[in-house]
């Protein structure tokens, strides 16, 4: 087998494979999320004498982090040992995962038993939202919380492969195993048309709304006008104030 590492690095032959960057610097990613590209090829010049390209630096920190952390493919694999220890750790923790006709993965669905628990005592409003993975194989990271006097509390998330019908449906369903469905849970997100279609399905009887904060967004976007903002803000502030007094008088 052939094992060339930094001690093979002479003024004959100054260049680093990614996988001696790698296999160098990975106790450098133990703790955090490790030194930054700039600063990566700057310890490769001056600890091994290398002058190496942007791209090699970039492959031998992602070598580095699998050293140390495991690849991506792995985690994937071992999704079903973590599910088990998640529910003997965390008693009452529900997960779920879900793979498509030739086991491969599709979606998973977390939600901590203390997330629950907290939840089952809090007024039922619901937050829903997405965001893009920038990890190798992307996607998408679904999340439901609750925004409880401008702090955020966790219920439940799920990875999917996007933003569809299929995939809300998946979470709403898995999240309805301990969110019931009443006349006074209330769901809000952005505009995005799955959610709503999907949260009439599962949640039939919940009220859905549009987060304001999206709305603004999209106001700026689509009028490009300052002042428009400003109105639709004082608006905003005049109907929290309206609901506060409805609610005090009785």
């Amino acid at each position: 087998m052939h094992t060339c590492g930094s001690k093979h690095l002479t003024s004959r032959n100054p260049h680093a494979t990614a996988k001696v960057i790698g296999a160098y610097f990975k106790d450098r990613y133990i703790k955090g999320k490790g030194p930054s590209t700039k600063d990566l090829k700057n310890s490769i010049r001056i600890e091994l004498g290398c002058k190496v390209s942007y791209w090699k630096v970039c492959m031998g920190s992602e070598i580095a982090k699998s050293l140390v952390k495991g690849t991506h493919e792995h985690g994937y694999g071992v999704i079903d040992a973590y599910s088990h220890m998640l529910r003997t750790s965390n008693p009452g923790s529900k997960t779920a995962l879900n793979i498509d006709e030739n086991g491969r993965f599709k979606y998973f669905f977390v939600a901590y038993g203390a997330w629950i628990l907290g939840f089952a005592q809090m007024k039922k409003v619901i937050a829903v939202d997405g965001t893009f993975l920038s990890s190798k194989y992307g996607g998408v990271l679904l999340s439901a919380s609750q925004d409880a006097e401008n702090h955020i509390f966790s219920v439940a998330f799920c990875v999917v492969d996007s933003e569809c019908d299929a995939s809300y449906r998946y979470f709403f369903e898995q999240l309805r195993s301990f969110v019931l469905d009443t006349p006074e849970l209330c769901i809000i997100s952005d505009r995005h048309q799955s959610i709503r279609k999907m949260v009439s399905i599962v949640f039939s009887l919940a009220h859905y709304g549009c987060c304001m904060r999206h709305l603004g967004e999209n106001i700026r976007n689509n009028f490009h006008n300052a002042s428009v903002v400003y109105h639709f803000i004082r608006r905003q502030k005049h109907i929290i104030l309206m609901c506060s007094v409805i609610i005090l008088i009785g």
